[in-house]
């Protein structure tokens, strides 16, 4: 535990400072995010928060062994990540087409499968049917499941710490899970992912007297979705003897991006618009137009996220039937979209208040 911890500690070190070292040549190369009205922030922020994460994971990799290993899960999942950072770093200095970024997420999807024999093939026991296998269908699933993952985490990014917090609030729980079954290897991966957030997160979030802020880029949001997906599939879709959690306890470890990401793309076709667009209508918008501060955002949804969480833990340890946690995560879902659906209203009543009082607060003490 003493040496795992030591091991922690460094990879936290080491990509503080790739986050020092990457800042200048961004800002050199022109890798930083401009505000427009889209992007509320103020003046230019370097987007390195991701390159420096995986770089903090390769640092892991080398020295847990997992680079020369014979594992080809481990050299399968290095290779794909690399390859969605540098699509992001393209795409966070040039902003690709979403044509081309799906294509590339498509293609990463089926290295993923082939070549670490990862895909959705089990959806847990269901009520008189038992344990419900899908074959060939699962492949199709598999490929809808990565890029839901990947792009649910880049449609988070939308405030300060939100896609790191949201991130440590579903791997943790998945390392748990993963010590809970004895499986070292994919437990050690959640670790250092979340040792490799937690400087971004320090500079992201200016913490500890840090001057200057670096945001994520889709390199980091990417990389991560993948990430957790890959994880959920290896706790999820393995054979019986070493399955970690199901596949419906996995969705209460994603539930807020996932949620938030199909409910918003459900709301952008009914509205006739495509489901990629990008726009200000997400969760954490919706804290930000009722009142609420970043900071208060960024705490609110981090806490209902680890309270899924836990369910899923809950549900693991307590052996709950996949049917009942997965009834349970479409009821949730059905009433999060109902409410992201009409809260608007609610939201401009509040803002609508809110303006008035200041101009009231104006006019008395004028």
């Amino acid at each position: 535990m003493l040496t795992l911890s030591i091991n922690l500690t460094l990879v936290f070190f080491f990509t503080l400072l790739a986050l020092q070292f990457f800042k200048p040549i961004a800002e050199r190369v022109g890798l930083v995010d401009n505000p427009c009205a889209r992007k509320q922030h103020t003046g230019f922020v370097p987007l390195i928060g991701g390159i420096s994460v995986f770089t903090g994971i390769i640092f892991a990799s080398i020295m847990f062994g997992w680079i020369s290993s014979s594992v080809t899960p481990l050299m399968t999942y290095i290779f794909c990540i690399s390859i969605l950072v540098v699509l992001g770093a393209v795409d966070d200095a040039k902003d690709l087409s979403v044509k081309i970024r799906l294509v590339v997420q498509t293609l990463i999807t089926f290295i993923m499968i082939f070549g670490s024999d990862l895909f959705i093939h089990n959806l847990g026991e269901m009520p008189f049917i038992g344990e419900l296998n899908i074959g060939w269908v699962g492949y199709f699933l598999t490929v809808f499941a990565v890029i839901g993952a990947i792009n649910a985490f880049n449609m988070v990014d939308g405030i300060d710490g939100l896609c790191g917090c949201l991130s440590i609030m579903t791997l943790l729980p998945m390392a748990i899970a993963f010590s809970w079954s004895g499986q070292t290897v994919p437990m050690l991966i959640c670790l250092v992912i979340c040792s490799a957030i937690l400087p971004f997160l320090v500079v992201n979030l200016k913490l500890f007297f840090v001057k200057q802020k670096v945001f994520m880029g889709d390199a980091g949001s990417m990389m991560i979705g993948f990430s957790v997906v890959f994880l959920l599939l290896s706790g999820s879709q393995v054979d019986a003897q070493n399955i970690s959690f199901s596949a419906a306890a996995a969705l209460w470890f994603i539930a807020i991006p996932l949620m938030d990401m199909a409910a918003i793309m459900i709301r952008r076709i009914r509205k006739g618009q495509s489901p990629f667009q990008a726009d200000r209508n997400h969760l954490h918008h919706i804290f930000l137009h009722s009142g609420f501060t970043s900071r208060q955002s960024l705490l609110i949804i981090t806490i209902v996220q680890a309270g899924l969480s836990v369910v899923g833990l809950l549900g693991i340890h307590f052996s709950i039937p996949s049917y009942i946690l997965m009834i349970g995560f479409v009821t949730i879902f059905f009433c999060y979209s109902y409410a992201i659906q009409h809260v608007w209203r609610v939201t401009k009543y509040l803002r609508a208040r809110r303006i008035n009082k200041v101009r009231l607060l104006k006019e008395n003490h004028a």
